[in-house]
């Protein structure tokens, strides 16, 4: 593909539990794809810091910052487990879904659409922990290498 289109238009989207890491280091070993733009989800762009830095300089992906590292934290030291971005997003959009359909006792997404921000102050779920007093929510912030 980068033959055929400039490398500025030739991209690679990698997502997933961080398997796809094999690609990206089998990858680097052919210089033709150094110059592609690699997109990769959270838990590949923590691997990538031990890729050879000319193909990792085109590697973007998301990177957790401050305040999930503190919620993970909190979750490692209390039940003994590391946070994934998919579990908080799946437990989290189930629990969301399940208070705006209680509270508008509709599926009309315009009502439910209306709905949405009373239900999100019950907000009690894996991302929303209260720690001292604050209540700390995952947030992400795109990394870079």
């Amino acid at each position: 593909m980068s033959d055929k289109y400039s490398v500025e238009h030739v991209g690679v989207v990698v997502l997933g539990s961080g398997s796809e890491y094999h690609v990206l280091v089998e990858s680097s070993q052919y210089d033709t794809l150094h110059n592609i733009h690699w997109y990769v989800s959270d838990s590949v762009i923590g691997l990538m810091d031990i890729l050879e830095s000319t193909f990792a300089q085109n590697v973007v992906g998301v990177r957790p910052d401050a305040p999930y590292t503190l919620t993970s934290d909190i979750i490692r030291e209390k039940y003994g487990d590391d946070t994934k971005l998919y579990h908080y997003l799946a437990y989290d959009s189930v629990w969301i879904l399940g208070n705006t359909l209680l509270l508008s006792q509709s599926t009309n997404p315009h009502i439910m659409d209306a709905v949405m921000p009373a239900a999100l102050s019950y907000h009690t779920t894996l991302s929303g922990l209260v720690y001292n007093g604050t209540k700390h929510v995952i947030q992400y912030g795109i990394g870079v290498l």
